[in-house]
């Protein structure tokens, strides 16, 4: 009897693994190739790095075109919290580490908040026919390992089947070459995933790889065709899959913003600096309207609504000599970005 009960806990242990909601580990980590070490990471690498690390974190895989980030990606070795170098049998890697709480605040400013360390799990059925039949496609092919490279570049939890009997009757090889959706749903619902990818990969003599398959998500269907090197394909389907299920989570109401020119102000330190520059802002006469987008630490963003040109605005705030324009931006949506610094 206590023999069958330590089997069972064991496979209960084994299955939970599939169950249980996914932990994202080393959200704020990179890892990047290099052919040589320096004394320390260039602002070239630590910029690569950043946008890895705030993709990852935020789920969007656009965040780098808000020009906030494209701000700071100009100077980013206060991002950086620690850097180290690794040798493996792959070659030579730079990892860097960066601040938790300046990466959280960098993805709120673009008006999204961190997606945090629980996340949606996909789980992954594929056959092959590269052994002269169709087959489930083995645990250590080439191209699971680069569905896991860039799953954890996008912070994704991916799951396997067991590929037991309970599994194999559930959903034959033959089944899932030929894309069964209920027979793959049936199967998949034993590891309670938050959604699934389905497909059948070939494999061609010039080392090319085609994927045809299905993304199961919410109980729809949507296809799957993907061709290129391994790599290539590895990408496009995880992005392609992240891209859905990490959806940015807002982090305050964005419609009242759409119009007008965003004037980005640092060094707000007080109450009086904050009333001093609104008061200024109200008086130019180019400027209908000033609304208040969003204020983070000694960091304030107007949205102004104008009477005039962006170059009228320009020429009325520069008469301000507290106010120091470090940059001139543009967002995503082709709307200007002003940014200063109060010399108060």
């Amino acid at each position: 009897m206590d023999l069958m009960r330590s089997l069972i806990a064991v496979l209960l242990l084994t299955v939970s693994q599939f169950v249980i909601a996914s932990t994202v580990t080393d959200l704020y980590r990179v890892t990047l190739p290099i052919e040589e070490r320096r004394l320390a990471p260039s602002d070239l690498q630590v910029s690569s790095g950043l946008v890895k690390v705030l993709v990852k974190v935020s789920g969007n895989s656009s965040i780098a075109d808000d020009y906030q980030i494209q701000s700071q990606l100009k100077a980013p070795a206060r991002t950086l919290k620690q850097f180290s170098y690794i040798t493996t049998e792959d070659g030579g890697y730079l990892v860097l580490d960066f601040h938790p709480e300046v990466i959280d605040s960098l993805v709120t400013r673009t008006g999204f908040k961190p997606l945090g360390e629980q996340r949606a799990t996909v789980l992954l059925w594929f056959a092959s026919n590269a052994s002269g039949e169709q087959d489930y496609l083995k645990s250590n092919d080439s191209f699971y390992k680069a569905l896991q490279f860039s799953a954890k570049s996008r912070g994704l939890p991916l799951q396997f089947p067991i590929l037991d009997l309970t599994d194999q009757i559930a959903l034959s090889p033959t089944d899932l070459w030929i894309l069964k959706d209920q027979q793959i749903s049936q199967a998949s619902t034993r590891y309670k995933p938050d959604a699934v990818i389905a497909g059948r990969l070939t494999k061609s003599e010039s080392e090319g790889v085609s994927v045809a398959g299905l993304f199961i998500n919410d109980g729809i269907n949507q296809p799957l065709a993907e061709s290129g090197n391994i790599d290539q394909v590895a990408n496009a389907v995880i992005n392609r899959v992240a891209d859905t299920l990490f959806k940015p989570i807002v982090s305050y109401k964005l419609s009242h913003f759409q119009t007008g020119v965003a004037v980005q102000v640092e060094n707000i330190s007080n109450l009086s600096d904050y009333v001093q520059l609104i008061d200024f802002l109200k008086r130019l006469s180019v400027v209908r309207q000033v609304k208040i987008e969003r204020a983070i630490g000694n960091q304030i963003t107007v949205r102004l609504n104008l009477d005039g040109s962006e170059e009228q605005l320009r020429q009325a705030i520069s008469l301000e000599p507290q106010l120091q324009m470090l940059d001139s931006l543009r967002n995503q949506d082709g709307s200007a970005v002003m940014v200063y610094r109060w010399q108060g």
